[in-house]
């Protein structure tokens, strides 16, 4: 599960490099303030300023996406990082398991990691 989890969060890198460095060779290949550029697409038809323009804004927008996205993995569902417990039913959920909203499938209570668990309460601790 952990090499999962790296390798998720490698690709996510790689998916923002791509966005960079394909933004910004749209934009040059793109690049509508120079009137001696042409820009031919499928059927060598050349473009004409509106669409370079229009590329321009949406590698624009793939790059300041790829910058000021702050998601991180725990925000793409992947689970949790450590294992968790129920504090009702002490129902352990392991590192990895997506529970909603981090709530107890059967008790809809939220549930706690388990470290330390039995320290905050001693109550539910077997002698």
């Amino acid at each position: 599960m952990k090499n999962k989890i790296i390798k998720k969060k490698n690709s996510s890198i790689f998916i923002r490099i791509f966005l960079i460095v394909g933004g910004i060779f749209g934009i040059f290949a793109a690049a509508p303030w120079n009137k001696e550029n042409i820009l031919y697409h499928r059927g060598g038809y050349p473009t004409d300023t509106t669409a370079n323009w229009a590329i321009t804004v949406l590698c624009t927008i793939a790059i300041v996406y790829a910058v000021l996205d702050k998601s991180t993995i725990k925000d793409r569902g992947l689970g949790l990082y450590t294992d968790h417990i129920c504090p009702n039913c002490e129902q352990v959920f392991l590192k990895g398991e997506k529970p909603n909203n981090n709530l107890c499938s059967k008790c809809k209570v939220q549930i706690e990691p388990l470290e330390g668990f039995y320290k905050r309460h001693p109550e539910l601790k077997d002698n």
